[in-house]
Parts: structure tokens; sequence; C-alpha cells
């Protein structure tokens, strides 16, 4: 039945990684559950969505579609087949879709879905006019609106939108006039709070010896993976590790052994000890306030510093003219999943003949299987090394590489803040917005080239932009 397909999916949903362990896979569960019963609104919303949740965006639409046209669709099942449909880069079928949902409550939802496709059109003061008038209330921060001035080169309004006022009331609540919201003071002491992924702390990273200007004492908090790197790259800023945690914590992630965790609004973001240190400060700023020092000194020069030794250890294993690649994240979604692109689409790499090495830390069976195919034994695989925990290892490798090609990832702002030739990989135009005037650089990274493409069919184009780029030596 549809109830039990949603009950089993969502059992995949929340437990997968343990079902994959005992060998349960979720072809298995899905293929013995029938998705074709007919069965009322509330079921198959239920199923649209939790099939949305797993990723399988395709069986929305062929089960999704048909319902539909048959009037047995509600509400939100028509939204996330609309949704189905944008991941599919469907834009027509998409627009189409959310006539079903308009003058419902779900009208800003399907009006934010419509910015993005305008945005991802290149119909960027569009896209902004289109948000701004139809943004829904208290809202802390819009992506699109976001990017959309990012687009037109409003970087002073995008990266105050960043650091949005959800984030400036945590602030205020725990240290009232030491907040600093814009960090234009010159002040004696200075603690600053990271936010987001490693990913991001490494690219604001880039703005750190700017903040050091501007504090006698600068200290901040850090992933605790990067504090040897980060401590022997800034050597006159204090470093604290200091676990965030993520969106949706594990089981456990507050038991007795881990660390005691800041009290009230910032709990997430700083262990007690980097509580107690930002309490000891003149000023603390949080890190979505830190693009606002690149407005002027972007693109920048490497700025990490890899250990020596590991480089030297892993020397021999990396070939002198390797190229590392790397195309998703390990947050896998259907929304984050149109930014990044298939390990098949590296197949313009293959005529370049060069030896390739795989950045991709949690690369699947079908994937390597897929690269062997592709490069034979000029793929290197790294199985022995922690290419997702050990940032030591991970700045060395990509020092080893010749050039880096990957999706937008931790690995890829980490060799470009290390000053490996890299090109980050842009399957559409959201993103975009990073290349410079000149058509290939970089806004954050002076070490960086960016690749587009700006067909919405052909996420492919970008690699073989990048390819380009790699044959003309303009990696660089």
């Amino acid at each position: 039945s549809v109830s039990r397909c949603v009950v089993v999916l969502r059992v995949v949903c929340c437990f997968g990684d343990a079902l994959m362990e005992i060998g349960v896979g979720l072809q298995v569960l899905v293929e013995n559950v029938s998705l074709s019963a007919r069965a009322d609104g509330v079921e198959l919303d239920a199923l649209l969505v939790t099939l949305c949740e797993v990723g399988r965006v395709s069986e929305v639409v062929s089960v999704g579609t048909p319902r539909m046209d048959d009037g047995f669709l509600g509400l939100v099942g028509t939204y996330h087949l609309a949704r189905a449909h944008y991941v599919l880069r469907n834009f027509e079928a998409t627009r189409a879709t959310l006539t079903g949902v308009v003058n419902s409550r779900l009208i800003w939802d399907a009006e934010k879905l419509e910015s993005r496709i305008l945005l991802e059109e290149g119909r960027f003061r569009e896209a902004l006019e289109h948000r701004l008038s139809r943004k829904r209330l208290q809202v802390h921060f819009d992506e699109v609106e976001y990017f959309a001035l990012l687009h037109l080169g409003r970087y002073v309004q995008a990266f105050g939108l960043y650091a949005h006022t959800g984030d400036a009331r945590r602030l205020r609540s725990e240290f009232g006039a030491k907040a600093d919201e814009s960090l234009s003071d010159s002040v004696e002491s200075r603690f600053l709070i990271p936010q987001n992924g490693p990913g991001d702390e490494i690219l604001h990273a880039a703005t750190y010896a700017q903040l050091s200007t501007k504090s006698e004492y600068l200290s901040a908090a850090c992933d605790p993976r990067l504090e040897s790197l980060f401590t022997r790259s800034f050597p006159n800023i204090k470093f604290v590790a200091s676990e965030r945690l993520a969106g949706r914590p594990g089981p456990g992630f507050l038991a007795p052994g881990r660390e005691p965790r800041a009290p009230n609004a910032l709990y997430d973001l700083l262990t007690a000890e980097a509580y107690e240190v930002a309490q000891s400060c003149q000023r603390v700023a949080l890190g979505r306030n830190l693009p606002r020092l690149s407005i002027d000194d972007s693109p920048y020069r490497p700025y990490l510093t890899p250990e020596p030794a590991t480089v030297e250890r892993l020397r021999p294993r990396i070939p002198s003219n390797a190229i590392g690649v790397v195309w998703r994240s390990e947050l896998a979604d259907p929304m984050r999943s149109i930014h990044y692109v298939g390990v098949r689409d590296l197949v313009d790499l293959v005529e370049l003949g060069r030896p390739m090495v795989n950045l991709q830390h949690d690369i699947s069976a079908t994937e390597r299987s897929d690269l062997g195919a592709m490069f034979g034994d000029r793929m290197v695989f790294l199985d022995d090394l922690d290419l997702r925990d050990d940032f030591e290892v991970m700045a060395a490798v990509a020092t080893l590489c010749e050039s880096v090609v990957g999706a937008g990832t931790t690995v890829l702002e980490l060799s470009a803040a290390v000053g490996t030739p890299t090109i980050a990989l842009q399957p559409n135009l959201i993103g975009s917005w990073r290349q410079r005037p000149n058509g290939v650089g970089d806004y954050w990274h002076g070490s960086m080239r960016v690749a587009v493409s700006d067909d919405i069919n052909d996420r492919r184009g970008c690699v073989r932009q990048a390819q380009s780029l790699l044959k003309s030596n303009r990696s660089v």
C-alpha cells in the first residue's frame, strides 16, 4: 500500500546508513512496495514528500503526474511535484505545475521557486524584483535575494543580508554591547565565532589577516580539525578548538563525556571553553560578517600553509602532473544536487591524458567503477588516507596536485587556499557570481578559475570549459 511505502521510505530516510550496513538496500525496499496503488490525496502527498526526501525525484514525476491529471493530488504533493521538475531541470513543467498551488497556503513557496528559475535563467534583475515583491515577511535570510544581489555586483547589500537579523539577535542576547556586527572598529581584543561548515570557515579565513589589523589581540573558535592548520597559517591568532553542532545532531551529541557547551543561544556554535574566551574579549563577532571585509581586498593570495612533513610523506603517492577531482558534496539532497556534477560528467577530462587523483572521500562503488572505466590505471585512489576529517592530509594532497577540478566543496576551497591552481565547476548560474569580469577568475581566490555551464540541460558544459582551461594552461 501507499501508506506502507511511506513508512518504509521514512525508515530508510532516518536509518539509511544502518540499514545499508546490514545489507538492506533502498532499491529492494522500494521495489517491494507498490507505487501504483490508488490512494487519497493525503497518502499521495505523503508519498511524494517522502520520495523527495530520499532523492527519488524521477519517481515523484512518474507517480505524481498522472495523479495530478486525475485530480487525486493535494497541494503539498503538487508543490513537491513542481520541485521534482525543477531538480530535473524542466522549468516549463515546473511553472505549469506551480499553477496548481496559486492562491493557496503554499503560494510563498511557489513564488520562491519561480524566483529561483529566473535566477537560473540569468534574469538577475527580474529575479530580485520578483523576490522583493513576493517575499514572506520575517524571513531572516533569503538566498535568492542574496544571489541576485551578488550577480548584480551589489556586494555590500548582499553580504549585509548574509549576516542576517537572526544572527545579530543571538549575538546581542549573549554579549550585549560587545556584539560586533560591523567589524569596522579597531579594538584591543576581539573573538570570532565561525559559522556554517568547514568549507565556509576555510573560505572566510581569507579575511583573517585583515581582521587581525583591526584587533590588537585576535582569537577565534575553529573546527577542531582545522586547529593545527590554522595555527600554523595565522601564528598571530589564538585558535580555540570548538566543535559546532550540525543542524541535525546525531544520537548522544550531548552525552556524558562530550565537551560542555556554551549556555543559551550559542550552544550550537561554541563549547563552554570557547564561550569563556569570548566573554573575556572586548568585541565578539560572527563568521557571517566576514564577507563584508572581502569587498575591497579580494581575490586573495594563498593563505593556508600545509605541514611540510606531511607533504613530503605523501609526495611519492601523487604523480607530479596529477589533477585532483571532486564532483559533489557528502550532503546530498535533490535541491543541493543541482550544484554538483556526476562522476560520468568528468569524461571530458579523459583526453588530457593526465594522472587523476580521487579527492571524493565518500566515493561509492559505482563511482569508483566509473572512474576506473574512464581513466584506467591513471586514476589514483588514496583509500588509506582520511580525506574527510584529516585536514592536514587534505591540504598536503591538494598541494601535491598540479591542479584540482571540482564542484563547490570543502576540498575545493582548501585547494585554492593552499595555492593549488583550482577550477570550480558551476553547472548552473546560481553560484556563477563568483566568476570575475574577465570571465574565468574567482571572486575569492587568486588561485581559482571558474568554469560555468549556462545551459540548464548541459551540466557537462562546465567540465568542458575546465578541460579547455587545463589544455590551454589557463588554470592558473
